[in-house]
């Protein structure tokens, strides 16, 4: 559904665009009643020559506007400003602030660089009805132009490509209710040769476009009826050329689903299909940390600590002394050089570093104290077993918790239909799944988060957390127990798919063994911090046999003439099962592992 798209770019190459028959408008009937009124509101087309860049001349056009609806009959005095930048957008609420009579509402500011609970206080002010004797002015960017219902009484925009102008105009006289005289969409002029200096967000193309319309339409009306008479046979010269965006492919998905790192050691980003080009943003989050920086176990921020910042001002984040989490390594590092900074990076500052202010948003300017906001944060990502996955209050044993999950696994395939061959290897994977934790290096975590050893020997899955421990190197017990599963059945193909929904059921390897910066000894091979050749003792669950083995991981090679690799394996899974099933499979053992934890902490408590 939309007021401005071209049907034709719905076309590709494999999908025509849809007949004119199968698309829904509206019809005479539906203009009837409260949409007609909408749809014939009155908006006058008004020009004013003002250079965008200098904020007390349009903060004049802005309150002369919202001055004139305090005479108008049915008009809410509400003011709109639209600016296309967020610094101009910045410098205009201050220029109003100042103008202000003392004792006035504030603007509302809206724009992208607040951190999520400031913007939502600051749009829930738009919504606070009545609205104050002397009015309301709202200052925004481009974020008003979607997903805000608000029926303005007057309006002060910049130049914007024609869709936009149209959906901001949409804010305006929206409920149609103003008929004593039209609402004013007043459009800030630069000049053509200004708009070449100034087209930035935008290309300047569009904008040129939209000048020439709006000073066709100048004195005439804005309205949604108006502007379709007027778009009639304008349609693909307004609305210029197709927007190009990148279409996930096969190959594109293929190369999403495994988990390995990038060449530049970073987790893949899938921000590509699913930002603008222009649309980089790093996020920027405030705490109270030590001088040297945050501790080992310093949670991830959440959402709601995190403000975006375009990449581009990167020297403006780096001289904030940030630090970086590092996707690869697993943990926070000092940030070195603003070159650094790169799309999609998490950063965390120092709140008396400044950079941030909850009324204007992020200023990277080195002043004042941010407040530092208080909420749950997220245990920092890990490629090690951790106590947050393996501390149900008690010791469980391996037998224990495998006969747990063994149940829920059954409980999920019951009400499934799927392929015998995929039903088996779902129920084995149940099995093998938690085998890999009777490798010694995993029972030995597990007595230093308990604080000692259980008061019984034996193989354990889970223990009490007792003590706050952050291990000092990776290891992921899956592997361990992939390896053993097709240790135990001659590394038969038959067993691929039940060691595959073993090894990626917690998402750190899928098809390309990850080589973790800690996976680095000259004496012998590592992987996942398995090292080949470590012994692990023999172990029952479900009374079935696992070892005693000592690890081989030659199958995690990139090649080999005698056999099919890990990757060999897995790339025939994906070819013959594609990335969707897999998932798909992965997920049930997941979802039954983390059930059969969920019961095992509640009967703890």
């Amino acid at each position: 559904m939309s007021a401005t798209l071209e049907p034709s770019w719905l076309e590709t190459i494999d999908h025509p665009k849809p007949p004119e028959g199968d698309c829904i408008s509206v019809g005479p009937d539906d203009r009837a009643g409260e949409l007609g009124a909408r749809l014939a509101a009155p908006k006058l087309v008004v020009r004013e020559q003002v250079d965008p860049t200098q904020p007390d001349d349009v903060a004049k056009i802005v309150l002369r506007e919202h001055e004139a609806l305090a005479d108008i009959a049915n008009a809410p005095r509400l003011t709109i400003a639209l600016v296309n930048t967020v610094e101009r957008a910045v410098a205009l609420y201050e220029s109003l602030t100042r103008a202000l009579p003392d004792g006035a509402e504030l603007p509302v500011l809206l724009h992208s660089r607040f951190r999520p609970e400031d913007r939502q206080r600051h749009i829930a002010r738009l919504s606070n009805l009545p609205l104050p004797p002397e009015g309301r002015i709202v200052v925004s960017t481009q974020v008003i132009e979607a997903g805000i219902d608000l029926d303005a009484g007057a309006m002060v925009t910049e130049l914007a490509p024609w869709p936009s102008l149209v959906q901001r105009a949409g804010r305006l006289n929206r409920s149609g209710s103003r008929k004593s005289s039209p609402a004013r969409f007043v459009w800030i002029d630069p000049g053509a040769e200004k708009i070449r200096r100034l087209h930035r967000p935008y290309e300047l193309g569009p904008l040129l476009t939209a000048r020439s319309a709006l000073l066709e339409l100048e004195g005439g009306s804005f309205s949604p009826d108006d502007l379709q008479a007027f778009q009639a046979g304008r349609g693909r010269k307004l609305l210029g050329d197709r927007p190009l965006s990148l279409l996930l492919r096969r190959p594109d998905i293929v190369d999403l689903f495994d988990t390995d790192p990038t060449l530049d050691g970073d987790d893949p980003d899938v921000g590509q299909f699913t930002r603008l080009g222009e649309d980089l943003d790093v996020g920027v989050a405030w705490r109270h940390l030590p001088s040297d920086g945050p501790e080992p176990n310093e949670g991830m921020p959440v959402r709601d600590e995190v403000c975006p910042v375009p990449v581009y001002e990167r020297d403006e984040i780096a001289a904030l002394e940030p630090w970086r989490w590092s996707y690869a390594r697993r943990r926070w590092e000092r940030l070195s050089r603003a070159g650094d900074i790169l799309p999609g990076d998490l950063l965390l500052v120092q709140a008396d570093r400044g950079g941030y202010d909850p009324e204007i948003g992020w200023t990277g300017r080195k002043n004042g104290r941010v407040d530092a906001l208080v909420v749950p944060s997220v245990p920092p990502e890990s490629d090690a077993d951790d106590s947050q996955s393996t501390s149900p209050g008690r010791w469980i044993s391996l037998e224990e918790h495998t006969s747990h999950v063994i149940t829920e696994v059954e409980r999920l395939l019951s009400s499934l239909a799927m392929k015998e061959e995929w039903t088996q290897a779902v129920r084995l994977a149940a099995v093998a799944h938690d085998i890999g934790k009777a490798h010694p290096e995993f029972q030995q975590r597990l007595e230093r988060w308990a604080g000692g050893p259980p008061d019984r020997p034996g193989i354990y899955a889970k223990a009490p957390e007792q003590v706050q421990w952050r291990p000092p190197r990776a290891f992921r017990h899956e592997l361990v127990s992939a390896l053993l599963l097709l240790e135990r059945g001659g590394r038969s193909r038959d067993l691929d798919l039940a060691a595959y929904v073993v090894a990626a059921h917690h998402g750190k390897l899928r098809l390309t063994p990850r080589v973790l910066p800690d996976d680095h000894d000259p004496a012998v091979a590592m992987c996942l911090g398995v090292r080949d050749g470590d012994a692990v003792p023999e172990v029952v669950v479900n009374g079935e046999k696992f070892g005693p083995a000592r690890l081989d991981l030659s199958l995690l090679r990139i090649g080999s003439l005698d056999e099919a690799t890990w990757i060999e394996r897995a790339l025939d899974l994906l070819e013959r099962l594609g990335p969707f099933r897999l998932a798909y499979l992965e997920a049930l053992l997941r979802a039954a592992d983390q059930r059969a934890s969920k019961l095992e902490r509640e009967e703890t408590t």
